[in-house]
């Protein structure tokens, strides 16, 4: 037999000393107790592997009992096995079943049914320990490659924040080598025909839209692979956002500056400044309130 631990509760000395011998001879470790606050105590300093706990007791029945081990969380997994010569029909059997018990035995205890229970009583808990712990290794390693994943895609989004920062600065400069072209275009409209600056005019507005289209969809592109959801959350709150209006959104999340908004969309300073305004009391903000860190939410 194993070293298993079992204590036996039991009002009656004569029971007691019965059950107790049985256990011993067979080869298990004994813990006696005659009262049940007492093999209660017992149990949770000791922490038996089973408890023989009989029904029938002053004070405190064994059903008591197995309620108040079951209730305390250093005593709840010890399994129970109640010894009743009174408690003996099915609803009664059935109450100590549902109370938590595995097992029963009638009183007077005969040996071989006694250690047949106690063997059966053992080796299921045995089995239900090895399993919960492998679970617990399952459910440790699963962690770990949960975490292992969490980190891969923390690099990961912190790489594509950090491409989508440069592709920011990149677009940019770009718009701002553009503007400077379109201002040296202007200068030289002033010095052409009437007829060549309508042409010229014209070839200029369309170079400028054309360029930031351009621009701006490879940078939407960027930046939907960061901020996947952040149009869908956005416009779920406020469905009314025209399509320039989202575009500012983007910027003023990136927490780009007034000059720098103008220069990617050849506005003005001003411009850009009353289209925040707007911007802020279209998404109910008060003037107090930072766009940059209400837009951070989405």
């Amino acid at each position: 037999m194993g070293k298993e631990l079992i204590l036996v509760v039991d009002d009656e000395k004569a029971a007691l000393e019965v059950a107790s011998c049985i256990l011993e001879d067979a080869g298990y470790g004994v813990i006696k107790s005659l009262r049940p606050l007492d093999g209660i105590k017992k149990a949770i300093e000791q922490k038996p592997d089973l408890v023989l706990l009989d029904w029938y007791m002053p004070q405190m029945d064994g059903l008591q009992t197995l309620q108040k081990l079951k209730a305390d969380k250093i005593t709840k997994e010890i399994p129970v096995i109640m010894a009743t010569g009174i408690k003996t029909d099915s609803e009664d059997l059935k109450q100590a079943l549902d109370s938590g018990a595995v097992d029963f035995i009638r009183k007077p205890i005969d040996e071989i049914e006694l250690l047949a229970r106690v063997k059966a009583a053992l080796s299921l808990v045995n089995y239900y320990n090895e399993n919960r712990q492998h679970l617990k290794t399952i459910h440790k390693q699963e962690k770990k490659i949960i975490n292992q994943k969490a980190e891969e895609y923390k690099k990961e989004l912190e790489f594509k924040k950090q491409e989508l920062i440069n592709n920011a600065l990149q677009l940019l400069q770009i718009m701002e080598n553009t503007s400077g072209m379109v201002s040296e275009l202007k200068k030289i409209n002033l010095e052409i025909s009437d007829d060549n600056s309508a042409k010229l005019k014209h070839f200029i507005a369309k170079y400028q839209n054309k360029s930031f289209e351009e621009k701006w969809y490879e940078y939407e592109k960027r930046f939907e692979e960061v901020h996947s959801d952040y149009y869908q959350k956005l416009l779920r709150d406020f469905p009314s956002l025209s399509a320039n209006e989202r575009k500012l959104c983007v910027y003023f999340k990136m927490d780009m500056e007034n000059k720098d908004i103008a220069a990617l969309t050849f506005s003005s300073y001003d411009a850009v400044r009353k289209a925040r305004v707007r911007l802020k009391h279209k998404l109910n903000l008060s003037s107090e309130d930072n766009l940059v860190e209400f837009l951070n939410r989405y």
